[in-house]
């Protein structure tokens, strides 16, 4: 009824302008006629400016209509992925110009063929399936398919895509869309390869470099005890070294162990309890500090969402790295805690130790990054660098602040449960 109504409307309205139009054609009166006479010739002359009114109303919406068809054309052409019609049963009715260059035949060498029998054997069956659950569910499914073409001899690469089907609103058509991912399917097949290179490197240095260390550790200790005593100060100081040495490489070679194995490990992301996290490493670290007294203070903190084993290797390196930063202090204070954050948690782990100047804030994250020597401070200059990899990894961010002499505060976010 709402249609007629407004066809009615403009009906009325045509009419209205074709009388006034007519009228002000007239530049003279009509030569004296019958009533019936003058009546029919008034209607026809009133038509004929509706039909010409409505021819050219209807001749610019025919050419608005093609310079929209046009656009649209030239978008559904020149678009960078390959667009598709298919059948229900899956011939190919339309196609755009990537798609066609995707498949490698030109559009009227595809149309009327079936899209399946592109796709490699294996995978025809689930492409079918695909297309049974979007008409089934009246929903967008995507799969990634390879290709076989025609024209592709048994040397060439194969061809990867990713497909998205939606079916038409009668069911009896789909709507195809295909991205090829052939590079970044490469891409992580290269990435697969560097991380068996990385675990066979981990490896080597596990096996190969741990062992002769082993080896001169044990060889340097026992000439030590047993011919000591037939030796020099200076010898003595001498082969303390190679042990230091010794234990300071195998400390390295954790740490660069450890590192690599985070770069490549999956995160088994689950709800974190913090605050127990922190008593337990506290608990353990008061423990081999039996002869000095750290005072360590540990609010309640908010629960983390992250690895839970890489978390605490985040905790294990600022609380190590406190305490030992802080053992030239009289009355050592390390605490941890939280700042309020309205998008993640943001913990800390503060010191009164020896600080830092900040001006080398840009550097202390990265690896072998040492601001004091080794014989003021152990440590392999790793420890940091690994806490920012965790970190990162977990989406968060990892910062610092201190002034030299006063201590340092050691800032990192993880995503809240």
């Amino acid at each position: 009824m709402e249609k007629i109504k407004s066809y009615l409307e403009e009906t009325v309205k045509l009419r209205r302008r074709a009388e006034v139009q007519l009228q002000v054609a007239r530049t003279k009166h009509l030569p004296q006629q019958g009533a019936e006479a003058q009546r029919l010739l008034h209607e026809l002359e009133v038509h004929q400016i509706e039909l010409e009114m409505q021819n050219a109303e209807l001749h610019q919406a025919r050419e608005e209509m093609e310079e929209v068809l046009g656009k649209y054309t030239d978008i559904y052409d020149f678009a960078p992925v390959g667009y598709f019609t298919l059948d229900r049963n899956g011939i190919i009715r339309a196609v755009n110009l990537a798609g066609a260059a995707l498949l490698g035949l030109d559009r009227s060498r595809l149309l009327g063929r079936n899209f399946e029998s592109f796709i490699v054997s294996g995978a025809r069956s689930t492409f079918v399936a695909l297309l049974r659950t979007v008409v089934a569910n009246k929903v967008k499914e995507s799969l990634d398919l390879e290709l076989r073409l025609a024209q592709m001899q048994g040397g060439n690469p194969p061809l990867f895509v990713l497909i998205e089907v939606v079916a038409s609103s009668t069911g009896h058509e789909y709507r195809v869309v295909a991205i090829d991912i052939t590079k970044r399917r490469q891409a992580e097949e290269k990435l697969q390869s560097t991380i068996r290179d990385l675990q066979t490197f981990s490896h080597s240095i596990s096996h190969d470099l741990r062992s002769p260390l082993r080896n001169i550790y044990s060889f340097a200790t026992m000439f030590l005890e047993d011919y000591g005593g037939g030796l020099q100060e200076e010898g003595k100081q001498l082969i303390n070294t190679i042990v230091k040495r010794t234990v300071s490489m195998g400390n390295l070679i954790d740490d660069l162990l450890r590192f690599s194995r985070n770069s490549i490990q999956d995160l088994s992301v689950k709800p974190i309890d913090m605050t127990a996290l922190a008593k337990q490493i506290v608990e353990r670290l008061s423990d081999e500090e039996l002869n000095r007294a750290v005072e360590f203070r540990v609010a309640e903190l908010p629960l983390a969402l992250g690895d839970r084993s890489m978390v605490a290797q985040v905790l294990e390196n600022l609380l190590s790295n406190a305490v030992k930063f802080s053992r030239k202090v009289e009355k050592p204070v390390i605490s941890v805690g939280s700042v309020a954050d309205k998008a993640d948690n943001t913990y800390f782990v503060k010191d009164n130790g020896v600080g830092f100047d900040l001006k080398y804030l840009g550097t202390i994250f990265n690896a072998f990054q040492r601001l004091h020597s080794a014989e003021d401070f152990a440590g392999t200059g790793v420890g940091l660098a690994i806490v920012e990899q965790i970190v990162t990894k977990h989406g968060g961010r990892v910062w610092a602040d201190s002034k030299q002499g006063k201590g340092a505060t050691f800032y990192f976010s993880l995503p809240r449960q």
